[in-house]
């Protein structure tokens, strides 16, 4: 499998894709064709994320998804007032993951 270093820009903000197109996304993940738009399997192998953690429809990523973005660190602080505590370690992991995926996607500067 072919893999891409993702890093996450902390002083960037970031936008959420549309739900039309974050539906596409966890369907190619479902059918197992991508794990992200950085990691596509080899042919005839599928990749399985029904059961990890970072999955996008389980509650933490969808949580995240719900917040509609901005810089990392406030995303981070608007999920504690809303949903309770997260560490900062295990919310910017769940970040990186939905950079990976293609949901997450970081917003050009003066458009």
């Amino acid at each position: 499998m072919t893999t891409f270093q993702i890093r996450q820009n902390f002083k960037a903000s970031y936008g959420m894709v549309s739900p039309m197109i974050r539906s596409d996304i966890i369907e190619k993940i479902n059918n197992g064709s991508v794990v992200s738009l950085f990691e596509i399997p080899p042919a005839g192998i599928k990749a399985d994320w029904n059961h990890k953690k970072h999955y996008p429809e389980n509650e933490i990523p969808t949580r995240i998804y719900l917040l509609g973005g901005g810089k990392i660190k406030n995303m981070h602080q608007t999920y504690m007032r809303k949903y309770g505590e997260i560490s900062w370690e295990d919310f910017r992991n769940y970040t990186r993951e939905l950079i990976r995926q293609g949901i997450m996607i970081e917003m050009c500067e003066g458009l």
